[in-house]
Order: C-alpha cells, then structure tokens, then sequence
C-alpha cells in the first residue's frame, strides 16, 4: 500500500534524523521518505517525515518555525557548543542572578546576528563546518540573522543550569543561543538537554514513538497525517474541470478557470490547489500572470492523483 502524508516521530537521543528516516523506510515499507528539517543526534522531539508523495513538499516546510525546550549549562563551554563537545572554558565558582538571567535574555528576542556552531552541517565554501572542523582546519564562520521569537525562562532554583522555551525561525541554533547567553553573562555556557516540541503546525503531542510503529502497538494509518495539513494557513485556489489539461501538463492556469484566487497575493506567493469535486491535494502553484496582466497560477509541484 502506499502511503502519502507525514509521520510525525519522536525523536530518540542518539539518532540521527537520517537514522530516523531510515527506521521509517524498513517499518512502513516506503522507499520515498525525507525529513524536514535535521534535529541533532542529542536532541529529542519533533521530527516530521515525509512519505511517498508528500516528499514533494519538504521545500515548502523547511522554513517553518520550530519551538524548543534547552537546557543551558552554566561553568563549561565547548567547541560544540553542547555537552558532548570538549571543553574550551571552564568556571568553578559563579554566580548567576534571575534579574541577570531575564535582563541578558531580552537582548536574545527579536531579529538577531548569530554565529552557528563549528561542529555543524552549515556549508561554507562547499564543505561542511564540521569537515573543517575534524580536520583541524581554521574557516571564517559569518553570523546570520534569525529570529527569536519568545524565550521563557525557568529560573527557579537557578545555580548551574536553567530551562528555556524557546519559539524561533528556521536556521536558529539553540547551541550558539545557549554559548552567547553564557558569554552574556560573563559565565561558560553549552547546550544540555534539547528537545523539540513543534515543528511548523506539527506538535509534539502528535509524535509518535518508533518502537510503538515497530511493534504495531501503533498503526501507521492511523497516525499518518494528509499531506495537505502540513501547509497550515498556504491559500487554496481550485482548478475547474475545463482547466484540469493546463494543470496536468504543467502550464499557466488562467483565472477562468480558477475559483479562490487570493485578492491581494504577491506574485510568486505560493498556493495549494485542488480540483472541483475532489477531496485533497492536487499540486502547489505560484501565483503569476497572464499576458493580459490578469491573476494566474503557475503549478510548481502536481501529484498524479489527489493526495
């Protein structure tokens, strides 16, 4: 049977996110499978699979927005910038105040420049920072800008380690924000304990356990969400039977046969797109236009059948 959708797994620490996707294929049967969006071996939580044709829609789901909860160490940085790493500063005696914990964290709200970790799959000049990093060589690392949309602290018996939640953009690494809130504070900082808890519109409380898949305690059809739903608040344009030739075969779809064209869309803005009197999805579009200048939609990506 194939299957099309998202299975949202839970992920172990440990794995890869590649490891994950591969337990997937041996469980489900399915060959097509891809993640979207990698969570470090040591970190746990959401980590959306894509199966059969919702493999199609990874580009458009690898920018959504994560949440986390991290756990920051006080006293030690790495070069990883996380607990398994090798220590590079190291404090015995500090001490770390809530009224300094909550000030140093407004500066870490918002757009900000952050420098990502040295062991890390950022490419730069074609390699990995990693590769660089195992083979001892220097390279120029360049901050990024992200965002950072709330961070929650618990500083309740705060001493060497305090809990944060933390809602962001895509590319924000929760390593760099716990060494740069460690440098904040005048104090050595990694990354222990990391969990995500959504991804995009998946939350964790819709993640499943793979060794509940592995042995059936768990049946996949039944936790194996449509594809569509992934694409939270994308707008829906509907395509007439008279235009479902022009879909199909991957050409301009003019308004004429289209209903639910959004009235103030960026030319480029991508849509979902469905055909009259079917259930699902049909394909994702761009909005365009047609000689005329008039509202048209581009099919980008179109699945054989609804899905």
């Amino acid at each position: 049977m194939s299957l099309n959708g998202f299975l949202i797994v839970d992920k172990p620490k440990g794995m890869t996110s590649h490891d994950v996707v591969n337990q997937v294929r041996r469980i489900t049967g399915q060959r097509r499978a891809g993640h979207t969006g990698t969570l470090d071996p040591n970190a746990t939580g959401v980590l959306p699979v894509a199966l059969g044709e919702a493999t199609k829609l990874i580009p458009y789901l690898e920018n959504d927005d994560k949440r986390y909860v991290a756990q920051v160490l006080f006293g030690t940085e790495t070069d990883s910038c996380d607990i398994t790493g090798t220590p590079v500063d190291t404090r015995e005696s500090f001490e770390i105040s809530e009224a300094d914990l909550m000030s140093a964290l407004k500066d870490f709200t918002g757009e900000i420049l952050q420098k990502p970790p040295l062991y890390s799959a950022l490419k730069v000049n074609g390699r990995k920072l990693y590769e660089y990093a195992r083979a001892g060589e220097e390279v120029e690392i360049k901050a990024r800008p992200v965002t950072i949309y709330s961070i929650d602290a618990d500083a309740s018996g705060l001493s060497n380690s305090t809990e944060l939640s933390v809602s962001c953009s895509k590319g924000t690494y929760i390593r760099s924000l716990a060494r740069d809130l460690g440098h904040s504070l005048g104090v050595p900082a990694c990354l222990g304990d990391l969990r995500r808890t959504a991804a995009g519109s998946f939350p964790i409380d819709r993640a499943v356990i793979l060794d509940d898949l592995r042995d059936g305690s768990i049946r996949i059809e039944d936790v194996l969400i449509p594809a569509e739903d992934a694409l939270g608040g994308m707008p829906v344009v509907t395509v007439s039977d008279e235009g479902i030739r022009f879909l199909k075969n991957g050409n301009l779809v003019r308004s004429c046969y289209l209903s639910g064209l959004p009235d103030a869309a960026a030319e480029g803005a991508p849509v979902r797109i469905r055909i009259t009197g079917t259930n699902g999805l049909a394909g994702i579009g761009r909005i365009a236009g047609d000689r005329g200048g008039r509202p048209a939609v581009q099919p980008v990506r179109v699945f054989q059948e609804p899905i």
